[in-house]
């Protein structure tokens, strides 16, 4: 168990008198099994890890094309497999195996007729759990899915869950704070190779796949390359294009990737050139924002005034009509983790929450200034992630 903030998860429980914990979403399955199962990802299959009270009789439940991974390569700390549907692999007759061969052809010899949503119901039942308190993420099948699940389940008390997991999730194990580290350290590293080669008439498409290429050589993938440029680069997650820079140009990196499962969000600025006195202005105006309001973050404070501290800080410090919906967000197995920093979130904050401030600023006719960094908060404060330099890098 890596990832899955046990003690946390016990407590989150009891407030919400829950007696078993079902993740449907793959990202909340990965918390509590540590593997991402790619039919899952991307091809939409169900999967659900049931977590009980007792967490060692939790199951995962899944297809039985996706089991040979986890067994070959011991992916998960749950034992309880459970495979519904068919897949075919062959056992040769004519060589000795090994125990996890032996044990995947075991798997392969046993099909189960019943489909997801039949195999879950019984393995509660086997569980003797159908009569529970059942916390059920939603966020991971459809409504006619979850519809067969209440039906199929009438003594349970089902409620929705996914925003108890996000809770759950809300404060990291160190298993999770290393992954964030190295993968802003990653993003870091992309952005700085990245602004190296930049030279005038080089495009947008060059920037990003220069990016792009940077992470993935070292070992991640890209998340959101969006870098954009010139008047226009407050223009969120921007495709690629083959518009030239110019002297003068902003660029806005608003960057990350993932490591492990785990996002990186990093926004750094460059200008080809000297900078105009309004660029230098409201750059280091919403980087007064962001430091002090990093500077406010320590446990017990609400998000809610770490909002009003950047807000006004930004306005002191340059850009009197400034605006801005949220400063910042939760970030870890999900690129917006729980807290959203707004005017009307009062979450308190708590050590071991891993945090992105942000104060960015937008103005059509001029383009977008913007500086994003990752800390963690401590038990006296906060440790900053980031590292790069965070002043207007002139090129």
């Amino acid at each position: 168990m890596l990832l899955l903030n046990a003690d946390r998860a016990q407590k989150v429980m009891d407030k919400y008198g829950i007696d078993v914990l079902i993740a449907t979403k793959p990202e909340n399955v990965a918390y509590v099994c540590d593997y991402m199962i790619p039919g899952h990802k991307f091809l939409g299959a169900q999967v659900y890890a049931i977590l009980p009270r007792e967490f060692h009789n939790s199951s995962l439940i899944l297809p039985l094309g996706e089991v040979a991974d986890i067994i070959c390569n011991k992916l998960t700390w749950i034992d309880d497999l459970k495979c519904y549907g068919t897949f075919y692999i062959e056992t040769s007759s004519k060589t000795s195996l090994r125990d996890w061969e032996r044990k995947l052809s075991i798997f392969m010899s046993n099909i189960n007729p019943y489909d997801g949503v039949e195999t879950l119901v019984r393995t509660l039942m086997d569980k003797k759990l159908t009569k529970s308190r059942i916390g059920f993420d939603e966020a991971g099948v459809t409504p006619s899915i979850f519809k067969k699940i209440r039906d199929s389940l009438p003594d349970a008390d089902i409620i929705e869950a996914y925003d108890i997991f996000r809770e759950i999730r809300m404060v990291k194990t160190a298993e999770e704070k290393k992954r964030i580290k190295e993968s802003v350290n990653i993003a870091e590293k992309a952005i700085e190779s990245t602004l190296e080669t930049v030279r005038e008439n080089m495009t947008v498409e060059q920037l990003v796949k220069q990016l792009s290429t940077a992470m993935i050589e070292q070992g991640a993938l890209p998340a959101y390359p969006s870098i954009g440029i010139s008047t226009e680069n407050f223009v969120q997650n921007i495709p690629p294009t083959k518009k030239k820079l110019k002297q003068g140009d902003l660029i806005r990196f608003d960057v990350g990737c993932i490591y492990q499962y785990y996002y990186s969000d990093i926004a750094r600025m460059a200008v080809l050139g000297k900078p105009s006195e309004k660029q230098k202005k409201y750059y280091y105006a919403v980087l007064e924002g962001e430091m002090r309001a990093i500077e406010a973050v320590k446990p017990g404070v609400q998000t809610s005034d770490v909002f009003k501290i950047a807000v006004q800080t930004v306005k002191k410090a340059g850009i009197p009509h400034y605006k801005r919906h949220h400063v910042g967000h939760g970030i870890g197995i999900e690129l917006y983790d729980h807290p959203l920093i707004t005017p009307f979130e009062g979450t308190l904050l708590e050590e071991g929450m891993v945090l992105n401030i942000e104060c960015p600023y937008y103005e059509i006719g001029f383009g977008g200034v913007q500086v994003e960094d990752c800390i963690i908060v401590t038990k006296e404060g906060y440790e900053m992630i980031s590292k790069s330099e965070r002043e207007l890098y002139q090129i």
